[in-house]
């Protein structure tokens, strides 16, 4: 749901206002995905992790739902980028919550590395199949219903989850804007204490620029510098899938508990350097050779990375 949405919502958006407004819908997505997770941290020990994943996936497909019934009926595209850009704020609550309910899951430090592996096969399944079901939407109909699409899906992820029950935590019981300053505080003391001076903090942050960068890069490369076509953005985006597949294989044989850092570290090495190859080379098969050694990058990242900051923090 959130690359299908992600595709459809690019391919509109440099159809309305090119990638001047595709950036402002990244620069949209983030900034309110900010404020939620600031709103998220305050409620987040305060709501069962369940209940509260069920509420923001559901949220999320109403909202898309709403964007994808705009644009059809030919809506100002700014009320259609709002929506979507709400929409994508909650996504990255998902990360905090799986790691928050992994704890009632797993046993061992492997089981908690094979556990992250599987997650992330899982998503990098529908970082491939999402993308392609929007990029043919838009080649066979339009934008809208690929929109329309994303939040079938999301809403499908929503019924998915309806019977996840977790133990209730300890309510908390003090002052809500000292709770989420001093969580806020504590977070950025973990991250800079993880590894001195900061640095997993720094790489994982200069990747996550480049991850943000791709949403109008691929819309740009796509449309314009390799006139491939709208529904090439959902064929590139593609690639970032098929190539964390093959990355999700490569963390599975490799990425074991005593690897974690130099896993990590390979994994953002594999983010920069098929872009470079790019920037010097741009062609189609080099554009979706590098989107696939980028896929492998992330897989490998993510498994080191997400493993290492619970194995550390812990």
């Amino acid at each position: 749901g959130e690359l299908a949405g992600t595709v459809s919502l690019v391919v509109y958006a440099i159809g309305e206002g090119g990638a001047t407004l595709v950036a402002a819908y990244g620069v949209a997505r983030t900034v309110a995905g900010m404020g939620v997770g600031l709103l998220f941290t305050g409620v987040g020990d305060r709501v069962r992790r369940d209940r509260l994943l069920r509420l923001v996936t559901g949220l999320r497909a109403l909202l898309l739902a709403f964007a994808a019934l705009l644009a059809a009926q030919g809506g100002p595209s700014v009320g259609v980028i709002a929506l979507a850009a709400a929409s994508s704020a909650f996504a990255g609550t998902y990360r905090p919550l799986q790691a928050a309910m992994l704890p009632w899951l797993v046993r061992t430090p492997a089981e908690l590395t094979t556990s992250n592996v599987a997650s992330a096969m899982m998503e990098n399944a529908g970082a491939l199949i999402g993308p392609v079901l929007a990029g043919a939407l838009v080649a066979l109909a339009d934008a809208p219903m690929a929109i329309a699409l994303a939040a079938g899906s999301l809403g499908l992820a929503t019924l998915a989850v309806r019977r996840l029950a977790l133990p209730a935590q300890r309510k908390a019981v003090d002052d809500h804007r000292a709770h989420v300053l001093r969580e806020v505080a504590e977070g950025i003391a973990v991250s800079v204490r993880l590894a001195p001076p900061g640095g997993i903090a720094i790489l994982i942050g200069a990747q996550a620029v480049v991850r943000g960068a791709l949403t109008v890069l691929i819309a740009v490369l796509a449309v314009d510098v390799l006139a491939l076509g709208d529904a090439a953005v959902g064929w590139l985006t593609a690639a970032l899938g098929v190539g964390g597949l093959i990355g999700g294989l490569v963390a599975a044989s490799v990425v074991h508990v005593t690897r974690l850092g130099r896993s990590f570290v390979v994994g953002v090495f594999l983010w920069g350097l098929p872009l470079t190859v790019l920037a010097l080379v741009p062609t189609p098969a080099v554009a979706y050779v590098a989107l696939v050694v980028v896929g492998i990058g992330n897989a490998v990242e993510d498994v080191g990375a997400f493993t290492l900051i619970a194995r550390l923090a812990g």
